[in-house]
C-alpha cells in the first residue's frame, strides 16, 4: 500500500485523459489553435458519446461550415476537416459492419450519382489537361460533401435525433452570428467570407418549418426567436442573394404549408400570425443590432442595396453589378469554346478586376450554374439542375408524412434546396463545403425518411440488418 503522501487525489483525472490531452496539445503548437479546440472537441464528444457516426457527422458539418477560403490556411483547416471526416466515415463502418453502403431509391438518388461519376472523369482528365491540382481537389471535396448525403441516408434518425441534429445545427448558425456580428463591430463595414456564409440562412429553413408545423403555440415563439440572431446575421451581411434566398425560401415553405383542401383557412391564418410575429422580432433584432454595432440608418442602407440590385449604372452601389456581368460575359465566352464537355475541375481564368484593372486569377464564377457549366459542360449543367430538382422533390415527397418531426425536416429540406437555388445565382455556396456539409445532412436523412426502398451494397454475406441499425 502506498504511503499516503504519495497518493493522487481523488479527483485526480484518469490516466487516459492525459493521455489523450498529447495530440490536443500537439495540434494547437504545430498545427493551429483552431486544431487543438477541434481535436480537444473530438476527445469530449467521443467520451459522451464514442464512436457514433451522427455525432462524428456533425462535427463534420460544423468544422466544414467555419472553413476559411480566404485565410492563406486553407491547406491546414482542410487537412483537420479530412481527418474529421475520415474519423468519421470509421464511426460509419463500425456501424454498418456487414453493410457497406445502403442507397435509398429517391428522385435525388439517379441524378446524384450520375452527376458525381461526372466529376470524377472531370477531376481526372482536368490533372491530364494540366489544370491546377489545388483548384481540382478543392472543387471536388466540395462535391463529395454533397455526395455525403447518402451516408447520411443509411440511418432513419429518431425523432430525439431529430431535435438534437437540430440544436446542434443552431448553435453552429449562432456561432456565425457572433463571428459576423463581432468583425463588424470591429471594421465597421460589409464584409465577406466565413464571416458571412449562406449557413445561417440554410439553418433558418429548416427552423421555420418547424415553427409552422409546431402544435403549441407557446412553442411557435420559441421556434420564431431561435431564428432571430440567424436571420439578423444573414441581413448584417448586407448580402442581397442572402435576402432574396430568405425571402424565396419563406415563401416556398408558407405555400407547401398551407397547401390546399380541409383545414386551408386555419393553416393561412397561422402561417399569416407566425410570419406577422417572425418579421416582428427580426425587426426589433435589426434595430438592436443597429444600435450595438452602431449602424447608422440601417434601414436606409437596407434599402439602397436593394434598389441597387438591377442597376447597372457605374455608382458606388451598383459596382458589384458590373464587376459580376464582366466577370459572366468571361465566362460565357469560355464556355462557347467548351460547351459540351466543358474544361474540366481545376480550370482557372483571368478577369480583370473593374475598379483597380487587375488581373485575377479565379477557378470560381460568382454563378453555380455557370461554374458547373465551365467545369462540366452542357452535360454536368442538366445533371446538376436535375440532381437539385430530385432533392426537392425528395423533401417534397415528405410534408404528409405522420409524424410531424419527419415533416417537418423533409419541407424544411426542400426549403434549403430552394434557397440554394436562388443564391446561386449570384455566388457558387454549393462549390464549397462551408454549405455543402449542412446541405447533405438536411437532404440526406430526408432522402431516407421519403426512400421507397433501399440498395444494399454489401462486403460479405449476411442477413439483412434493421432499418435504423
Amino acid at each position: 500500500m502506498r504511503p499516503a503522501s504519495l497518493r493522487l487525489p481523488a479527483d485526480t483525472p484518469p490516466a487516459l485523459w492525459w493521455v489523450l490531452l498529447l495530440p490536443v496539445l500537439a495540434a494547437g503548437l504545430l498545427v493551429h489553435w483552431a486544431a487543438g479546440v477541434a481535436v480537444l472537441a473530438l476527445v469530449i464528444i467521443q467520451r459522451a458519446r464514442p464512436l457514433d457516426f451522427l455525432t462524428s457527422y456533425l462535427m463534420v458539418v460544423a468544422l466544414g461550415s467555419f472553413m476559411n477560403y480566404g485565410s492563406g490556411q486553407l491547406t491546414y483547416e482542410m487537412w483537420i476537416l479530412t481527418a474529421f471526416l475520415a474519423f468519421s466515415l470509421y464511426c460509419y463502418a463500425l456501424s454498418r459492419r456487414w453493410d457497406a453502403l445502403v442507397i435509398p431509391r429517391t428522385p435525388a438518388t439517379t441524378p446524384l450519382l450520375l452527376f458525381f461519376g461526372l466529376t470524377l472523369v472531370n477531376y481526372i482528365r482536368g490533372l491530364m489537361i494540366g489544370n491546377s491540382a489545388r483548384y481540382a481537389g478543392l472543387e471536388l471535396i466540395g462535391i463529395l460533401a454533397i455526395v455525403s448525403c447518402l451516408l447520411v441516408s443509411n440511418r432513419r434518425l429518431s425523432e430525439g435525433q431529430i431535435r438534437a441534429a437540430i440544436v446542434w445545427l443552431w448553435m453552429m448558425g449562432f456561432g456565425h452570428f457572433v463571428l459576423g456580428a463581432y468583425v463588424y463591430s470591429v471594421i465597421h463595414a460589409r464584409t465577406i467570407g466565413v464571416y458571412f456564409e449562406p449557413v445561417p440562412g440554410v439553418v433558418s429553413m429548416i427552423l421555420f418549418n418547424f415553427a409552422l408545423r409546431e402544435p403549441k403555440r407557446s412553442r411557435v415563439l420559441l421556434w420564431l426567436l431561435a431564428m432571430t440572431p440567424l436571420l439578423a446575421h444573414q441581413f448584417l451581411s448586407f448580402t442581397r442573394g442572402f435576402w432574396f434566398a430568405i425571402v424565396a425560401g419563406v415563401v416556398f415553405s408558407v405555400a407547401i404549408y398551407v397547401g390546399r383542401g380541409v383545414g386551408v383557412r386555419a393553416r393561412a391564418r397561422r402561417a399569416t400570425l407566425a410570419l406577422a410575429v417572425l418579421a416582428g422580432v427580426a425587426a426589433i433584432g435589426v434595430i438592436g443590432i443597429g444600435l450595438g454595432l452602431g449602424i447608422g440608418k440601417i434601414w436606409e442602407l437596407a434599402g439602397s442595396r436593394v434598389a441597387s440590385s438591377t442597376g447597372t449604372k457605374y455608382t458606388f452601389e451598383s459596382t458589384s453589378n458590373v464587376v459580376r456581368l464582366v466577370e459572366y460575359f468571361h465566362v460565357l465566352d469560355l464556355i462557347v469554346e467548351q460547351p459540351i464537355f466543358g474544361h474540366g475541375l481545376g480550370y482557372s481564368f483571368l478577369v480583370r478586376e473593374p475598379m483597380f484593372f487587375k488581373l485575377l486569377e479565379q477557378w470560381f464564377t460568382h454563378n453555380n450554374y455557370l461554374l458547373v457549366t465551365l467545369k462540366q459542360g452542357l452535360i454536368g449543367l442538366v445533371l446538376w439542375v436535375w440532381m437539385l430538382i430530385g432533392f426537392l422533390r425528395v423533401g417534397l415527397n415528405g410534408r404528409n408524412l405522420p409524424n410531424l418531426a419527419e415533416q417537418s425536416w423533409c419541407v424544411g429540406a426542400a426549403a434549403v434546396v430552394v434557397y440554394c437555388m436562388v443564391y446561386s445565382l449570384v455566388m457558387f455556396p454549393l462549390a464549397e463545403v462551408n454549405t455543402n456539409f449542412t446541405f447533405a445532412l438536411a437532404v440526406g436523412a430526408a432522402m431516407r425518411m421519403t426512400a421507397t426502398d433501399t440498395i444494399a451494397l454489401r462486403w460479405k454475406g449476411r442477413r439483412s440488418l434493421p432499418e435504423t441499425m
